[in-house]
Formats: C-alpha cells, sequence, structure tokens
C-alpha cells in the first residue's frame, strides 16, 4: 500500500512540474502574433475610369477599410502622363477613381493638371489639386473634398476662398482630415513672390466655419517669441498638431512640436530645441513630422550629435517617451535602426519605417514596417522577408497616414523593379489557457497511472 501511495505522490509531484512548465511556456506566448498580407494594387492592375494599367504609386494611406493612394504613368521620355488619386474601398477591395487629370476642377476652370497631398478619414477625404500653369506658375489650386468616397468632389478651399487675416494667397495645402473637420496651412506673398505670411486654419469653429489656429506673430508658448514659421498640421476631432518655427536671415534658428490641446483650445509646447532628448543626452536639435489621434502625439527628432529618433507625448502628464531611436536593437534583427521614415498614430499604437543603412554602398542593407503597441515593439514586414514568391523587397515606403488601430498600408519595391501597395491586419494567435494546459497534464499523468493499475489487477 505504502508502494502505491509513493508511486501516486511521484507522478503526481510530476504531473504538477509539467504543468507549470507549459504554465511558463504559454505565458512567453501570451502576446504572439502574425499578420495578414493583402495586395491591393500592382503593375497589373487596370486603372479604374482609364487606360491601361498601374505603373507607379506613391505612399498609401489606410483609414478602416478603406486605403488611398495616387498613381503615376509616365511617357518615353519621363513625362508624367497620367496621375490619378484612387481608393480601395471595403472588405471586397473594390478600387474606386477619386481624381485624375481628366476630372473637372470644382468650382475651377478646365481639368486637374496634377495633385499633392491626401488625406482620408473614413468615408470622406481631402486632397490638394492643381489646375492649368500660366508662364511656370499655377493659376488654380486648392483642396477638394468627397464625402463620402463614392461620392461628388466639391471645392473645400482654393486660392479665391476669403479666409480672415489673408489676401493675397499664394498658396493652400497640406490638408488632414478627421471626420469632417480639415486643417490646412496657407501662405500669402509680397509683390516679389516671397511668402511672408502663414498660418494654420481649420473648419472646426461654429457652424463649421473657418477659424485660425496660428499663424505668423502669433506668440509661440513658452517663448518670448512669436511664429515665423508654421506647417505640417495633424487633425483628430478637433485636437490639432503643429509644427512652428523663428528664423534669422533666412535660418531656421529655433523650432518646436505644438498643438491646440491646452485649456479652451490653447496652444502647448510639446517639445522644441530646449527640450532635453528623452533616453539621450542633450536637446533636440531639429523636430518634424508631428501626427496626432486623439490627444497623443509623435515626432520625429534629431540630437546635436545626428541621432535621430521617433517621440510620443502620450497624455502621461505630458512626459515624451521614446519609442525607438538609433540606439534601438530592430526586432528579429542584429542591427540597430540608422533612420526612420513615415511615422503614424492611431491610438496608443504607433508605426513607421525603418532603416539600415549600408554606409560603403550608400545604399539600404535592410528596410523594414515596425509596429509600437502595448508598449512592445515589434516588426511587420522587412525586406528579409518573403512576401511575393520568388521576389526580393527592396525598398518599402510608408506614409504618415499609414496606421489605423492595427491595419497598416505600405508599397513595396521588388528587386525585378516591380511595385505593389499592400494592407497588414494583425491576427493574434490563439493560445490555450494554461490551466486548461495544467489539468491536461495532470489528466494525462493520472490516465496514465489508472491504466497500469488496471492492467494488473487483469493480469
Amino acid at each position: 500500500m505504502s508502494l502505491k501511495i509513493g508511486v501516486m505522490i511521484k507522478l503526481f509531484t510530476a504531473s504538477i512540474v509539467l504543468s507549470q512548465s507549459i504554465n511558463l511556456l504559454s505565458i512567453e506566448n501570451v502576446d504572439a502574433a502574425s499578420f495578414k498580407f493583402t495586395k491591393i494594387a500592382d503593375k497589373n492592375t487596370p486603372i479604374p475610369g482609364g487606360v491601361g494599367s498601374f505603373q507607379s504609386f506613391g505612399s498609401p494611406s489606410i483609414s478602416g477599410n478603406n486605403i488611398a493612394f495616387q498613381s503615376y504613368n509616365f511617357d518615353n521620355y519621363g513625362r508624367l502622363k497620367h496621375q490619378g488619386i484612387y481608393v480601395s474601398t471595403g472588405l471586397n477591395g473594390a478600387l474606386t477613381k477619386i481624381a485624375d487629370k481628366n476630372t473637372l476642377i470644382p468650382g475651377g476652370i478646365g481639368n486637374f493638371r496634377t495633385f499633392g497631398s491626401q488625406s482620408i478619414s473614413g468615408n470622406n477625404m481631402a486632397f490638394e489639386g492643381y489646375g492649368y500653369y500660366h508662364y511656370a506658375n499655377v493659376d488654380q489650386q486648392g483642396i477638394y473634398v468627397t464625402t463620402p468616397i463614392n461620392g461628388a468632389l466639391t471645392k473645400f478651399v482654393d486660392k479665391n476662398t476669403l479666409i480672415p487675416d489673408f489676401t493675397n494667397k499664394k498658396y493652400v495645402g497640406s490638408p488632414s482630415i478627421s471626420g469632417s473637420n480639415i486643417a490646412f496651412t496657407i501662405g500669402e506673398a509680397d509683390e516679389t513672390g516671397y511668402t511672408e505670411k502663414r498660418g494654420i486654419y481649420a473648419n472646426t469653429g461654429e457652424n463649421g466655419a473657418l477659424i485660425k489656429i496660428v499663424g505668423t506673430n502669433t506668440p509661440i508658448p513658452d517663448s518670448v517669441s512669436s511664429f515665423d514659421l508654421v506647417g505640417l498640421p495633424s487633425i483628430s476631432d478637433s485636437n490639432i498638431a503643429f509644427w512652428g518655427g523663428t528664423w534669422n536671415s533666412d535660418v531656421i534658428d529655433y523650432q518646436g512640436i505644438y498643438a491646440n490641446t491646452g485649456e479652451n483650445g490653447g496652444l502647448i509646447k510639446i517639445a522644441d530645441t530646449n527640450t532635453p532628448i528623452p533616453g539621450s543626452v542633450g536637446n533636440f536639435t531639429y523636430v518634424e513630422s508631428p501626427r496626432i489621434s486623439g490627444r497623443n502625439i509623435v515626432f520625429s527628432g534629431v540630437s546635436n550629435a545626428d541621432q535621430q529618433g521617433i517621440y510620443a507625448n502620450m497624455g502621461k502628464n505630458g512626459a515624451l517617451l521614446n519609442i525607438a531611436d538609433t540606439n534601438t536593437p530592430i526586432p528579429d534583427s542584429d542591427s540597430n535602426f540608422h533612420y526612420f521614415e513615415g511615422i503614424s498614430i492611431s491610438g496608443n499604437n504607433i508605426a513607421f519605417a525603418g532603416i539600415i543603412e549600408d554606409n560603403y554602398y550608400e545604399a539600404y542593407r535592410e528596410i523594414g514596417v515596425y509596429l509600437y503597441a502595448d508598449g512592445v515593439l515589434s516588426k511587420v514586414i522587412s525586406s528579409t522577408d518573403t512576401l511575393v514568391p520568388g521576389k526580393t523587397i527592396r525598398n518599402i515606403y510608408m506614409s504618415n497616414q499609414g496606421l489605423d488601430g492595427e491595419s497598416l498600408a505600405f508599397l513595396a519595391a521588388f528587386n525585378d523593379n516591380s511595385v505593389a501597395i499592400f494592407r497588414a491586419d494583425r491576427i493574434s494567435e490563439p493560445v490555450p489557457e494554461p490551466l486548461t494546459l495544467a489539468g491536461t497534464a495532470v489528466a494525462g499523468v493520472m490516465g496514465f497511472w489508472f491504466k497500469k493499475k488496471k492492467k494488473k489487477a487483469v493480469v
């Protein structure tokens, strides 16, 4: 009897050890995830509402199930023959033309000649459009919207729109859209063509009226100076982040990232050239590419030692976080990042293209797309992976609207000179519950003991 009890104790102890080992394995894999990649368009895709197939693309933007991008076709002499803005809509990925060089300019004369940046939010889109050229100067230029995406185009603002504090508009552009709210930049030139006044406006006033967010001569937060330069607006709801600076003798001598998220919409400083760099030594010498989601703001910054990094204010008492810099090890690689492009933010998640440069050949040695989510930096895809069988990734491009939730959009170029736009959706791997695994282990061991006992009884 004592021998049997001893055997039972040993078996039960073994089951506990086994179950704990399985528990440890399951804990290590709780955050396991992979990505599903879907091709949106390539050089074999027919141009919607056009002739032939796509030839080349710009970096895509994503919002929900919609992915927006521009396409360019050139003649044998390298001249732009075709350009258009397109959207892949819905889960089936049907392509829709928004505008091309055959599209009439709303509120203007003739057709669009070319396009600037675009911004997408759900089923709404805003983009820069240009008309005819006269003596090498653009004489029609504005921001145009379509709501919904497959609806009619309308003019939002152009060079002739009456905007407070501006009379001789030289440029309106850099639209950023969130729902039906749009932020944009404007510049006014003097008689010589020199842009002497700049501003950022948005239709966030009463009943959608245009209001000035910031402009030349606006006092800089935490400074005794006023802005000379403002630009790069990014909007989320009615919250707007932007870049601003001053210059002296045509040299930018001060710059920072700011937002209108202070009390009653007041301007606050996120970071400037007097701000210590988190996780590094010294202050920022250069900041750019602000993006906002809710009240979370991400931007790129450079130190006086030319160390580049990605930094974020995630609403934690205004403290800056170091998301990645040139001292950060690259996931699934033996190197650190060299520099970054295409920084996007969605909620608490941040995505970007990270690059390792080959100094000898002055070319990319490795480039990839990376996602910062739940405080963890992970790889989405890199040039060391196989995205399309039989092809090697040569380059990857992301826009500053390349992330929505845990879904991304990017442009990949391959070694055979082909290009394609892809969508990547994160899929969490199902992991068995630890207790289920432990229970399975115990049942298995005890079942083995009872089986042996039964066989002994039969014998």
